[in-house]
């Protein structure tokens, strides 16, 4: 197997050597507020944790995840405490 030796490098098994110190700038812009100008929420059905529980859009979404064996993710806008939100499942 032919070994890349170039930028970030790969070993004998093709695994990446890049390491994140190779990285020169921050993957997202920070806030003043020093936080990312996204957020990441986990959900699921019947979740241990309320704040985990899926709402209807997530729900639905899940539930066509099941019967279309081909659908991996989605996107959408949708309005979320009177604001407007780029959504990707």
């Amino acid at each position: 197997m032919p070994v890349n030796r170039g930028h970030g490098g790969y070993d004998e098994r093709g695994d990446s050597q890049r390491q994140i110190r190779d990285i020169p700038v921050p993957i997202t812009p920070q806030a003043a507020d020093n936080k990312p100008p996204w957020d990441l929420k986990f959900f699921a059905l019947n979740a241990r944790s309320h704040e985990n529980e899926a709402d209807e859009y997530e729900r639905a979404f899940l539930e066509q995840l099941g019967a279309d064996k081909k659908l991996e993710s989605e996107s959408t806008v949708r309005k979320i405490g009177g604001k407007p939100y780029l959504v990707f499942v």
